[in-house]
């Protein structure tokens, strides 16, 4: 029996490593489409999904939990939660990079969480191979301190854990553990500080990069293969379509074209109109004009989204919060003429890992982004007709809610629905006790 596999890592490059090594057992794993990208969003999603084994990463999650003690009852608080909403039905794999006698893992046993990956490089054989098996306290039992491990809260059967204990047993008077009483070879402590093709590693620079700027908000970075691709009105389009559903959103204009001026202006109706304000609101949208010398972190916790506005990408110094955003969208031209563009912009970056890059080609036809795809590889979308992006369009609707799939928390939404739905109520109550009063008094 296939078991349905959610994945909540939060980084796109060990999320597609993670997906593809599970993809070679499809007759025992169905790695599900959607993903988990922040904090917020696991237990809506994960009642959406269903799934057998969720898989998360302890740093690389987004959160809006800005020390480690306030993310760390976060999880503990997530976890505690989805036992009691499904009990032991969902099998839960914590990766993280913390030393073995963190107290935090011992919690986490304690919550029944018995796939603990706590080293910087991984060996993926051995994440599947454990998978594989039936969850067992044997594999985290030294997360545990000794005098504590009768009395931790682990949900075990009395018959499992004399079974778990007696493995551990095992394992302390030699280097060979049983499982199903086939003896396998124990990976040493050493094979993980080795890199190799079975291995994958968390980069420590590049966990600090993303905790200071991308936890607390999601980042979408909107960037096009060359000028006038249309990232601006794209930038906007999203913006709008986010606000309309209750989240706070920013954008940024991190390239020099100025047009955010242009906007303003637009907006507050010309006529000589000025300011030195840098940043500016419509439709509850925060605008922040020219973000040179702007400093991300100070707003990264005030929104549930920012959106870079990059531009041309070749005429940017953004191009590395592009790369590091959660979601990273390409403008480019469907023109046969101008297709070559996509191709060597895809090309230049190659080393990159773009295979999650979502490419939009404004106004094209169902040939140009078949042709596309099937040079690319890469998902690839057609943006209709839409004059004004502050006003809300079916067609463009749908499209951007197929590309932000598994980024939109549910939650809002029915928060939002099920305000309408007393709003509505409260107005006929009060619409009723009127006509009741003007009955009586007749």
């Amino acid at each position: 029996m296939r078991q349905r596999v959610l994945l909540s890592v939060g980084n796109k490059e060990l999320s597609l490593i993670i997906r593809n090594a599970l993809k070679e057992h499809p007759d025992r794993f169905l790695v599900v489409e959607k993903e988990i990208f922040h904090q917020d969003f696991i237990l809506d999603i994960t009642e959406e999904e269903q799934p057998d084994i969720l898989l998360l990463h302890d740093y690389y999650l987004s959160s809006n939990k800005e020390t480690t003690e306030e993310r760390e009852k976060s999880w503990l608080s997530i976890f505690s939660r989805l036992r009691e909403t499904y009990d032991n039905d969902i099998r839960f794999v914590f990766l993280c990079e913390r030393e073995t006698q963190d107290p935090f893992l011992s919690e986490l046993v304690s919550r029944n969480v018995l796939d603990i990956f706590n080293s910087n490089a991984i060996d993926k054989q051995q994440l599947v191979d454990q998978l594989l098996e039936k969850p067992r306290y044997s594999n985290v039992s030294k997360f545990v301190d000794r005098k504590d491990m009768k009395t931790r809260n682990v949900r075990l059967s009395q018959e499992e854990l004399i079974e778990e204990l007696s493995d551990e047993e095992d394992t302390d008077t030699g280097s060979i553990e049983h499982v199903n009483d086939k003896p396998t070879k124990q990976v040493s402590k050493e094979a993980f500080s080795v890199i190799n093709e079975d291995e994958f590693n968390v980069p420590i620079k590049e966990k600090v990069i993303i905790q200071e700027r991308l936890i607390g908000a999601i980042f979408i970075g909107v960037a096009g293969v060359e000028s006038a691709t249309g990232s601006t009105h794209l930038s906007l389009l999203l913006a709008n379509f986010l606000s309309k559903k209750g989240l706070r959103v920013a954008v940024l204009e991190a390239n020099k074209s100025e047009d955010f001026f242009e906007i303003e202006y637009a907006y507050e109706g010309g006529r000589g109109y000025t300011s030195e304000e840098s940043k500016f609101v419509i439709e509850g949208i925060t605008h922040y004009k020219s973000v040179k010398g702007m400093n991300i972190a100070d707003i990264v916790h005030l929104y549930d989204f920012i959106i870079l506005d990059i531009g041309s990408i070749e005429k940017t110094v953004f191009f590395e919060e592009f790369y590091r955003s959660h979601i990273s969208i390409v403008t480019a031209h469907g023109s046969e003429w101008r297709r070559k563009s996509l191709l060597k912009f895809l090309q230049k970056h190659h080393e990159k890992e773009h295979q999650s890059w979502k490419i939009v080609v404004p106004f094209a036809d169902s040939l140009t982004l078949h042709d596309l795809k099937k040079e690319t590889g890469l998902s690839i979308y057609s943006l209709p007709s839409h004059p004004d992006p502050y006003q809300g369009q079916a067609d463009t609707d749908h499209l951007l809610e197929e590309m932000l799939q598994g980024y939109i928390p549910k939650k809002k939404r029915q928060v939002a629905t099920s305000s309408k739905w007393i709003y509505a109520g409260v107005a006929v109550l009060v619409i009723s006790l009127i006509t009741s009063s003007l009955f009586f008094f007749r």
